[in-house]
């Protein structure tokens, strides 16, 4: 089950979190092996990202960890307002049919930056 959020971003702000993959019931699914991806979207119609939040699973410790870190000058480009996200923890097979879990999704809410 994806974690719904909404995130809070100032222009210009650094940003990192780990967000966990978890199942039906809320427990930690292990993704040791997989790949993450992710991005931002200004409304869920559009085709590619505005920004990549290029995610990547966490491997210190078996868990349903994935981190997401973006720099000041990542953030800086974004447009104020409401925007939308998710990040999917995934394995690709052989035949190209690998499991694809959604990890979090949801709002991503971008204030502008005032300071000089």
């Amino acid at each position: 089950m994806p974690n719904y959020i909404t995130i809070d971003l100032v222009q210009g702000q650094s940003y990192s979190n780990t967000f966990y993959t978890t199942g039906a019931n809320g427990s930690y699914i292990n993704i040791s092996g997989f790949s993450a991806r992710g991005g931002i979207k200004n409304k869920f119609s559009e085709t590619g990202y505005v920004l990549n939040l290029n995610p990547s699973v966490d491997t210190s410790y078996i868990s349903g960890a994935v981190n997401v870190i973006l720099s000041g000058y990542m953030t800086s480009g974004l447009k104020v307002g409401m925007s939308v996200f998710d990040i999917e923890s995934y394995q690709s097979g052989s035949s190209g049919d690998g499991l694809v879990y959604k990890t979090a999704m949801g709002y991503i809410k971008v204030y502008p930056e005032i300071s000089i």
